[in-house]
């Protein structure tokens, strides 16, 4: 019988044209951890960082699924990867 990992990490990093403070400053006053009840438990690390010239936001969710039914919590990687994408645009967006 195969046994499938109920415990893991995803990461992934995400280029920003903005600063690794305003990505900070407008993701903590906006946005909010999502918790999914009853079927996976999350622990999400968000590092901001300039490296190269560039700024970069770097995922890092650890998660421990409570059975094998539970989908590979990737989906939720790349909408933190796509909410990232999206508040960057925000901030350097020409006024």
């Amino acid at each position: 019988m195969a046994s499938s990992t109920l415990n893991g990490k995803v990461e992934a990093d995400v280029k920003l044209n903005a600063s690794p403070e305003q990505f900070h400053d407008m993701f903590a006053t906006n946005c909010t951890t999502c918790t999914i009840l009853a079927k996976t438990r999350f622990e999400d690390v968000i590092y901001m960082k300039s490296k190269g010239g560039g700024n970069m936001v770097h995922w890092k969710m650890e998660y421990e699924k409570l059975h094998d039914g539970i989908d590979h919590p990737e989906t939720l990687l790349q909408l933190g990867l796509e909410v990232s994408k999206d508040i960057d645009a925000h901030l350097t967006q020409a006024k």
